[in-house]
């Protein structure tokens, strides 16, 4: 994921209250509890954690055909 495409997603979780306000303090040296691949281990619940989880091209994941598919 780029630094970019993180800071957007991380910016508009931290700007959005509602669910700021449904997370957990946050662990002592961070401002909230929305945290980047690992939370660290003093982290409380409910908290959120955010990676990437695939790097396939959306034309690598493919339908199948309408006219194929399996009935039954």
């Amino acid at each position: 994921m780029s630094t970019a495409t993180r800071r957007a997603l991380y910016g508009a979780m931290t700007s959005d209250g509602t669910l700021r306000n449904l997370l957990a303090a946050p662990a002592p040296g961070y401002s909230n509890g929305i945290y980047y691949q690992s939370a660290p281990d003093t982290a409380a619940f409910p908290l959120v954690i955010f990676n990437k989880q695939a790097g396939n091209p959306t034309e690598a994941m493919h339908d199948r055909p309408p006219s194929t598919a399996r009935s039954g």
